[in-house]
């Protein structure tokens, strides 16, 4: 890398080539520029040079900024901005007081004539920079001096400093980022306004969505571009009588709504109290009267000023901030929505919401996990405003040529549908609670869940009823429903029954131990040969009468369905389409017990997807939603109305998974993804802070990780550690080795030292929760499977203990993935496609061929167990494509520069149909009765004579 000294010399080549001035690139220092400059001097640089200044706006940015420019932060910096860099407004106000006293001593020095500044399309830091360095334009307005939209809370009518806080005739009245034009907009307001009360009607009209005295309703403000927001309905009635009587407001969402009383911005003191601010315009002659009665509520502050600043009087001493405090909002304003009852589970149809949200409000109230999910839905409501505020900077023009954008990429994108294939999606109804009440049948007539205190898995459909549904804490629950029944959840009984469930299709995919998809196509083809005998079943158990099944798929579904609930008494929901995504809405339907298909035809599709909440599409949880929901998208047609606002707004990847779902498509392709990337063992336990017995617990973890790892022949080179605090705060902490392992001694002093590094860093960090130890970055252990034993000539027996070796339990879904699963907490929202489904249940177990094939040379794939017939070319990339690992590659190649082509087209892998007897773990599963899973969805629909 080139030397301080050599950049010098490269830039005076730069110079001498016709250079007129020079920027530098960002500092946070004023000597870093001082001798920068004087160093330029001294080589014969005699141009102008202009530092550049980066006003720090954000942590995250920062961190960025930095990495990329390979700077060093100065420790007194870190210092200030590490106990607020999660505080966004915090670091802003750091970052623009120290540019400020990073220009002015660089102005003082004498040596610039100028600033550069970096803004990185956010001049509202460096517009506020300028004015405190009085380098800006002032504006007309003496508002400025009070409150700033982004700075301070200033409702929604624009920045502080844009000409509509100033005289009206500068403003553009009739730029409003809507399709409306002049004459349209004049007929809302009135083309004379004759007195004031024409004024004080079209803000009251405006609020209630009211014609404005002639014929028009009055729908747009110039101050306003949307629609009146959702909180303001709050004090709608309010809203209006105030404007009639010349108090003129239009909206009540600045920022410090909702901020408390104590906060160290807005606050001021008085405890247990919520800050709202209220802006309005009225005449000078309502002061003495509004001031009279405002004296009243000394819990109220409130500043009067005129645009010229001759008015200019407030109740507050000093540098107090203004915040109007409304006691009528202590209530609404301390709910948090990521708390409010999830009504798109079926069924929870026609349930009183409003009750139910306030009776978890109340439930919730005052504990940790309450108060760890306000601090999530603050966090949310910041990138909301920050989101909005970047739609504001959007031209009309802007907007259309994105919109333009989108349609060619849905046009392209509808080019790549197939319509040509049959997707079905299974889902047991209320797996969980269904086995249970089968297994009890004093369950089924009462309100019960599966879980525990801390989290449900799922409920039943009466508890659904009182608003009981999975990913809720128990105690939530229990005060929703008074005589819920919770019952400890059974994970080996539920997979028991998920393996009779899950026994279809070669090719299916699970997402998890309830629900998986089966691709029909192929079957539907070869099902036309079936007799009347294979199609024909039992009605009922150990009945005499039967049912026969058609030919269509709705009839195989059904036929599905039936054969489900004769090997297990459960019932189960299932969804028909083209592809996988429409298939598992489908089968939302009709829940429970039923089926719904979807035409596949592009109208009937668009019909369907289009009218489709948005909360019901999987991957849009809770945290999309809100932002979502921030921007009027209630429905998947919305998503297609905003499309050019999102394709400015949203990453590629959202972008990409939004439109998919506006335009109903989903993956036609089934995928597994067989390697495990995993091992790891979690725990919850009571609140625990000494460090001895969480370190004990770390080291218990890590030897229950490396026992699995060990039973799987695998080494890991990857050590993460899971904590979760009893505030609700997850920690995950993650340390690379130097080498893979499966050395005990080093996991788990990996895992140790990761935690002692959190407890030491942290010395206020909360007592714990949760603690998990995880090994990722996976390989086999060569020395106890060698590869190239799947590719040489070997018996049966030694295959299968091979096999059992090294996925004794990939039959097994992970259960810590399972409860995160159930959890549903969507952070990780990254559902974008069907394409990646878990695996989730495969069974290792090798499948007997029918007679005709007896002679053809076959095995089974190690890890998904797929029969596979042909050379070793074929089976090699197969086993290749399954395991996904360097050494595979590595091995195989190895083995294909030893052998001949010749060879390789005539080596086979004699399989027989012994057995190996199975490790006593897999015994264990098997004497718990779970069958054997027929490969290939036709081997399930097929029956011999015998059956």
């Amino acid at each position: 890398m080139a030397s301080y000294e050599e950049d010098l010399r490269y830039l005076k080549e730069k110079v001498d080539y016709g250079a007129d001035f020079i920027i530098t690139r960002l500092f946070f220092q004023p000597a870093t520029f001082i001798k920068f400059e004087s160093d330029c001097r001294s080589i014969g640089i005699q141009c102008r040079i202009i530092p550049g200044i980066f006003p720090i706006q954000a942590y995250a940015s920062l961190k960025n900024i930095v990495r990329l420019a390979k700077l060093d932060v100065p420790e007194e910096i870190l210092a200030c901005i590490e106990p607020i860099k999660y505080n966004g407004e915090a670091i802003r106000n750091f970052g623009v007081q120290k540019c400020v006293d990073l220009c002015r001593t660089l102005l003082d020095s004498g040596k610039i004539h100028g600033l550069h500044f970096y803004t990185l399309n956010r001049e509202y830091a460096t517009i506020e920079i300028l004015r405190k360095l009085d380098r800006c334009v002032r504006p007309k307005s003496y508002v400025h001096r009070t409150s700033n939209c982004e700075e301070f809370p200033n409702g929604r009518w624009g920045l502080s400093f844009a000409p509509s806080f100033g005289v009206l005739t500068d403003y553009h009245l009739f730029y409003i980022k809507i399709d409306a034009t002049r004459d349209a907009l004049l007929d809302e307001w009135g083309h004379e306004l004759a007195d004031k009360q024409d004024v004080r009607r079209m803000f009251a009209c405006y609020i209630a969505d009211e014609k404005n005295g002639r014929v028009k309703i009055v729908h747009h403000f110039p101050w306003k571009d949307e629609d009146i927001s959702p909180e303001t309905n709050f004090i709608h009635d309010h809203l209006i009588k105030y404007n009639r009587k010349g108090i003129l407001t239009i909206s009540s969402q600045p920022a410090v709504n909702g901020k408390s009383s104590t906060d160290s911005i807005f606050g001021r003191g008085i405890k247990k109290w919520l800050c709202l601010s209220k802006k309005f315009f009225t005449s000078e002659k309502k002061i003495p009267a509004l001031r009279t009665v405002l004296k009243k509520f000394p819990g109220v502050n409130y500043h009067f000023v005129n645009k010229s600043g001759e008015v200019n009087e407030t109740s507050t001493e000093g540098e107090q901030p203004i915040a109007l405090i409304w006691g009528v909002f202590a209530e609404n304003m301390s709910r948090t929505t990521f708390l409010n009852v999830d009504d798109t589970k079926a069924g929870m149809e026609d349930l009183d919401k409003e009750k139910i949200n306030k009776l978890i409000q109340d439930a919730s109230k005052n504990s940790k996990f309450f108060k760890q999910q306000q601090r999530r839905e603050e966090d949310n409501r910041r990138r909301i405003e920050v989101k909005l505020s970047k739609i504001k900077s959007f031209t009309p023009f802007q907007i259309e040529q994105a919109e333009k954008s989108v349609d060619r990429y849905l046009a392209q994108l509808d080019k790549t549908r197939d319509l040509s294939r049959t997707f079905c999606h299974i889902d047991m109804d209320a797996f969980y609670a269904a086995v249970e009440m089968r297994d009890n049948p004093a369950l089924q007539h009462v309100p019960m869940a599966v879980g525990g205190e801390s989290m449900l898995s799922t409920s039943n459909y009466l508890a659904r009823q009182f608003g009981v549904r999975a990913a809720m804490p128990g105690f939530i629950a229990r005060h929703l429903c008074p005589n819920l029944v919770i019952v400890r959840c059974d994970f080996e009984k539920y997979r028991a029954d998920s393996v009779k469930v899950i026994e279809y299709d070669e090719n299916y995919g699970s997402c998890g131990l309830d629900e998986a998809f089966a691709d029909l196509t192929n079957h539907l083809q070869i099902r036309t040969n079936f007799s009347e005998q294979q199609r024909t079943f039992p009605k009922e158990e150990n009945s005499t009468e039967t049912i026969t099944f058609g030919m269509t798929a709705e009839e195989v579904v059904q036929e599905m369905r039936h054969r489900i609930h004769l090997a297990t008494r459960l019932t189960a929901s299932a969804g028909i389409a083209c592809n996988m995504r429409l298939a598992k809405l489908c089968s939302d339907i009709n829940k429970p017990n039923g089926q719904y298909q979807l035409e596949s035809n592009v109208e009937v599709i668009l019909n369907f997807i289009r009218n489709m909440p948005i909360r019901k599409i999987k991957g849009i949880g809770k945290v999309t939603a809100l932002h979502l929901e921030s921007l009027e998208i209630q429905t998947v047609n919305d998503i297609y109305l905003k499309r050019g606002i999102l394709k400015l707004i949203e990453y590629p990847t959202t972008f990409d998974f939004l439109m998919r779902v506006s335009n109903g498509c989903g993956s036609t392709t089934i995928e597994h993804d067989d390697l495990q990337k995993s091992v790891g063992h979690e725990t919850t336990f009571n609140s625990v802070r000494d460090s001895s017995q969480l370190i004990s617990l770390c080291r218990d973890l890590a030897k229950k990780t490396v026992d699995e790892l060990i039973s799987h022949c695998l080494l890991c080179k990857r050590v993460t550690l899971k904590i979760k605090t009893v505030n609700f705060e997850n920690l995950t902490r993650s340390k690379t080795l130097s080498s893979y392992t499966d050395s005990l001694n080093v996991i788990a002093d990996k895992a140790v030292a990761l935690l002692k590094h959190e407890l030491d860093q942290d010395i206020e960090l909360p007592a714990l929760r949760l603690m998990g130890v995880r090994v990722a970055d996976l390989k086999m252990k060569s020395s106890d499977l060698p590869i190239l034993q799947f590719f040489s000539k070997k018996s049966t027996t030694t295959i299968n203990e091979n096999v059992h070796d090294v996925i004794e339990d990939i039959d097994n879904v992970d259960e810590d993935e399972e409860e995160e699963r159930e959890k549903d907490e969507n952070e990780n929202e990254e559902f974008l496609s069907m394409e990646n489904s878990h695996l989730g249940g495969c069974d290792s177990k090798l499948t007997h061929q029918d007679d005709e094939d007896s002679n053809s040379s076959t095995t089974a794939c190690p890890v998904c167990q797929k029969l596979l017939l042909g050379d070793n070319e074929k089976i090699n990339k197969h086993i290749d494509l399954c395991l996904n690992g360097e050494m595979v590659r590595t091995t195989i190649k190895e083995e294909n520069r030893r052998t001949s082509p010749q060879t390789k087209m005539n080596k086979r892998i004699q399989l027989t149909q012994s057995k190996s007897t199975p490790p006593k773990k897999r015994q264990k599963r098997k004497s718990d009765a779970t069958p054997q899973r027929a490969h290939g969805i036709d081997n399930y629909f097929f029956k011999t004579e015998s059956k």
